[in-house]
């Protein structure tokens, strides 16, 4: 009984490990994730800026060349958050139903326990009331004899 009570909270400690790991898992992703996005938007206007000083003799040809890179950068950014974002919903959907599958297993084992604890319980009233009935039968069988002796 022990070693299983000792077993279940090692699981549970696991499973409280396990789901700690995966909190720090995305909010690492998210800081990698939002990283990312800064250096992509940092890296994507100095380019712009570069291009924009290079055409800036030709007033129209800027205007035009910055809307472009501007729609460029807006699409780029947007496809490289969904992207990222998909993915680590993809991951936290993998953990949360790995982690949930795992806490299934431990709720079940324990349930199991709590059972099997029950039955031993009910088994050792049996066995303590059986004893008792048949000490205290022996204790009455001896005090008749006695009894017959003295008379």
């Amino acid at each position: 009984d022990q070693k299983l009570k000792t077993d279940i909270c090692l699981s549970i400690q696991k499973l409280t490990k396990q789901m700690s790991l995966v909190v720090k898992d995305v909010d690492t992703l998210v800081r990698a994730i939002k990283d990312d996005i800064s250096k992509s938007i940092h890296d994507i206007t100095d380019h712009v800026e570069d291009k924009i000083a290079e055409a800036s003799k030709d007033v129209k040809t800027s205007f035009e060349l910055m809307e472009t890179k501007l729609k460029v950068t807006e699409l780029d950014i947007n496809i490289n958050c969904n992207l990222k974002i998909a993915k680590a919903e993809e991951n936290l959907g993998q953990k949360i139903d790995e982690n949930s599958s795992r806490l299934s297993t431990v709720e079940e084992t324990l349930a199991s326990l709590v059972k099997a604890q029950q039955e031993q319980n009910e088994t050792n009233k049996a066995l303590t009331d059986f004893l008792v009935t048949k000490f205290l039968g022996d204790a009455k069988k001896g005090e008749s004899s006695r009894g017959a002796k003295e008379q």
